[in-house]
């Protein structure tokens, strides 16, 4: 059984765990009851899916980068740039009930992360992340709180997943699991 460190870094990566109109097929986008283009000019193409094991390990690495901020910080404003649903609500609700309770938690994970496969719009990388442990604060105050951290370490499985945005396409998290030890 994970010791109870394990089991709170656990927590805290795991917990996480318009319809078309027939114009849109057509390659355009035009609201009911607007004139059709007489020009009959080819809709762009996509964007290229961003498939570089570098985009998809740059969206990992910023992923713990905002989760870090957030939660140091109590604020989950980028959250849902970097998480996809439902992990992004878990992640942003945790860190309203933490700021609700005038904590801060803070860590720094050292990460090592590998990339094990893309495939069509997923991928999967696997780290064994390093953590000194969360220290928490007193929000007000700033005097820690509770117990000193513990260094600890485990292996994580997290996948992305390819999500359009309007400005592009971006590899977000939504699903981290499979915590065990390196």
């Amino acid at each position: 059984m994970p010791s109870a460190p394990a089991r709170a870094l656990a927590c805290v990566l795991i917990l996480p765990l318009a319809a078309c109109t027939a114009r849109a097929a057509e390659g355009g986008f035009a609201p009911p009851g607007a004139a059709a283009s007489t020009a009959s000019a080819a809709a762009p193409p996509p964007p290229p899916v961003p498939s570089r094991p570098e985009d998809v390990l740059g969206s990992y690495r910023e992923f713990h980068r905002v989760l870090e901020a957030a939660l140091g910080g109590n604020d989950a404003s980028r959250l849902p740039e970097v998480a996809a649903e439902p992990l992004a609500s878990r992640l942003v609700a945790m860190v309203e009930e933490q700021r609700g309770r005038s904590v801060v938690r803070r860590t720094h994970l050292a990460l090592n992360p590998r990339l094990a496969w893309i495939r069509h719009r997923t991928a999967l990388v696997l780290d064994c992340v390093h953590s000194p442990g969360f220290t928490t604060f007193d929000a007000v105050t700033g005097r820690r709180l509770g117990p000193r951290p513990v260094t600890e370490q485990a292996l994580v499985e997290t996948r992305l997943k390819l999500e359009d945005a309007l400005a592009g396409r971006s590899w977000k998290v939504w699903r981290v699991g499979e915590v065990r030890p390196c």
